[in-house]
């Protein structure tokens, strides 16, 4: 028996209205600009604004210049909203994807780090627009 082997997996939740993307191994640039432009076609065809990553246990080992082209190139390419949120769900310890929060942010896209899921939906869900 084969068993499918994925990078990520990427869904609408439509119901609580925002594309989910799942990430099984580290973050590599390439792997960062694939999964970021298929859930933002993902986005665009399902109508949705918002946007969850879980990277819990995944590392994001993207050189800063990539994560900083990311934010500041590829994103407006691929299409992504500036009135969209981020929310990036992280393990407590992993500080890997701190930067990529500060640089989304001042490319001035609306990105926030959380541990708690239920947070993170909540904050996607409310209506306010604010990253604090």
């Amino acid at each position: 028996m084969y068993e499918l082997l994925m990078d990520y997996k990427i869904d609408s939740i439509k119901e609580k209205g925002f594309v989910l993307i799942k990430v099984y191994k580290s973050i590599t640039a390439d792997l960062e600009q694939s999964f970021a432009k298929e859930a933002v076609e993902t986005a665009q065809r399902d109508d949705l604004l918002n946007y969850c990553a879980d990277v819990r246990g995944i590392p994001n080992v993207a050189s800063t210049l990539d994560n900083y082209s990311m934010a500041y190139e590829n994103m407006a390419s691929y299409g992504l909203k500036h009135e969209s949120k981020i929310a990036i769900l992280h393990s407590i310890n992993d500080h890997s994807h701190n930067f990529i929060e500060t640089v989304f942010r001042n490319a001035g896209y609306n990105c926030k780090l959380f541990t708690n899921e239920s947070d993170a939906h909540d904050w996607l869900k409310s209506e306010c627009a604010s990253s604090a």
